[in-house]
């Protein structure tokens, strides 16, 4: 019970810390507004992120990285379950790709506080994005798979296709959670539509069989 009442307590606080964080960054952030936020003491914040007032470590880099390295987590959790529940023998690389761009988005509709995080303090030289390295190496191969295969057909080698799509789709995350770079103006801007833009640029990659096979997935969310 005690163990239940403690975790329930650390959801608490990181839902408010990552509210505080986006108003005032990582840095800005408040313990004392943090704990009252979540309805909770000071003491109890410490206790819960190993810190102490006293500590050299500042307690506010801890639930950061706490934070972070969660979504994180979890995120590698939807992307394998996505590439996992696909898997059957017919499904090729490419398949797999668009399995890792629903795991991905599922994994920002589940926790929208923290995904907003990540895009708006990325940095991959902090050790809490190192899952990011992990979820950059399953798509690389899965490209290079698809690239031996003939699947697609590219001069570039498999990570500068990565970096293409993954550009494309932290831009486009950009703009359905902060609004930027929606130069049409419309904000009413829809993770289906992230998830349509990305493919296409994903179709650009692609011979005509797996191109043919990624067009299908756009017709179907042009439908919804």
């Amino acid at each position: 019970m005690k163990q239940k009442r403690t975790l329930n307590a650390k959801q608490r606080i990181l839902t408010e810390a990552a509210k505080l964080i986006l108003r005032d960054g990582p840095k800005g952030m408040s313990i004392k507004e943090l704990a009252r936020n979540a309805k909770t003491s000071r003491m109890q914040v410490y206790n819960i992120f190993g810190t102490l007032p006293a500590d050299e470590i500042d307690p506010r880099e801890v639930i950061f990285e706490s934070g972070v390295s969660s979504f994180l987590k979890r995120t590698e959790e939807l992307i394998i379950l996505a590439v996992e529940v696909g898997c059957w023998s017919h499904v090729g690389p490419v398949d797999r790709l668009t399995a890792i761009l629903r795991g991905t988005l599922l994994a920002f509709r589940e926790n929208s506080l923290w995904g907003r995080v990540v895009l708006r303090f990325l940095d991959l030289q902090q050790p809490c994005f190192k899952s990011v390295h992990s979820i950059f190496n399953k798509v690389d191969g899965f490209i290079s798979e698809a690239l031996e295969k003939g699947d697609m057909v590219t001069p570039l080698p498999a990570w500068q296709v990565r970096q293409v799509l993954f550009s494309t789709l932290y831009g486009l995350l950009r703009a359905l959670y902060f609004d930027e770079g929606n130069l049409s103006g419309n904000r009413n801007y829809t993770e289906n539509e992230v998830q349509q833009n990305v493919l296409h640029v994903l179709t650009g990659f692609c011979a005509p069989e797996a191109r043919n096979g990624v067009e299908r997935t756009i017709q179907a969310l042009q439908r919804k």
